[in-house]
């Protein structure tokens, strides 16, 4: 479970140049486990960034 939420992560959050309804449930739901924080909107979880070393080391402790 917890490698599919980290692949679901890294999936939606590097390799996505746009992003669709789907991509926003997948936010949401990686949100509603504690993984991410929520955000309001779907343009708000910044979701065609890029993750930072610090971003992915934090999740990895969340996973842990």
């Amino acid at each position: 479970m917890k490698k599919l939420l980290l692949s679901s992560l890294i999936v939606t959050s590097v390799f996505a140049f746009g992003y669709n309804e789907t991509d926003v449930s997948n936010a949401n739901f990686l949100s509603e486990k504690g993984i991410i924080t929520k955000q309001n909107s779907g343009d708000a979880y910044r979701l065609r960034d890029r993750i930072t070393r610090a971003e992915l080391v934090g999740i990895a402790l969340k996973l842990r």
